[in-house]
């Protein structure tokens, strides 16, 4: 089985070679779209190496696999199936 989707896989490939910089090149207002707050919590991910696509396949995967079910079950202490993910930095 594999974790992500070869769309998922596709977008990860070219976040490794696009610079976040270019991410700030569209006329639309980054800050805004990438942030959130709630209850006096302000969270800005507009610097995260990730489109609105991107995010928006990222979401579809999470709920398409019950994500939330899985986390909730971690904290009632149920045995979970761990993957091995590598994960990517970007240095500036």
């Amino acid at each position: 089985m594999e974790l992500f989707n070869k769309i998922i896989q596709k977008s990860a490939a070219l976040a490794k070679k696009r610079s976040i910089c270019a991410l700030f090149d569209t006329p639309t207002n980054r800050a805004d779209d990438f942030s959130v707050s709630a209850a006096d919590l302000y969270l800005d991910y507009a610097k995260q190496n990730i489109t609105q696509a991107e995010l928006e396949q990222l979401i579809t995967w999470a709920n398409d696999h019950h994500l939330s079910k899985q986390i909730s079950g971690m904290f009632l202490g149920k045995k979970l199936i761990i993957l091995s993910i590598e994960l990517y930095y970007i240095r500036f």
